[in-house]
């Protein structure tokens, strides 16, 4: 097994691009398809600041430009970056 990389709530929030809303990605075994939605920039925020786990996806995220993900239920939250999280 892969040992993820963590972040602090702090990092992943340094991270986040500029504007009022940030793109998000669901995906995981409980959801069936991909599913994106775009969240104002406080639910993030929110979310993040709740997030018992943070850490830096594999490279499709990445390549996606979404470096944070966060487990959500049985599914996984990719939440959009400025950068790449894992350079």
């Amino acid at each position: 097994m892969v040992e993820k990389i963590t972040l602090s709530a702090e990092e992943a929030i340094a991270a986040l691009p500029e504007g009022n809303d940030i793109h998000t990605i669901l995906n995981g075994p409980g959801c069936p398809a991909i599913v994106g939605a775009d969240y104002s920039r406080e639910r993030v925020l929110k979310i993040i600041k709740e997030a018992p786990l943070i850490f830096i996806p594999g490279g499709i995220a990445q390549r996606m430009k979404h470096g944070i993900a966060i487990p959500r239920d049985d599914d996984y939250l990719y939440i959009e970056t400025a950068n790449r999280t894992d350079v």
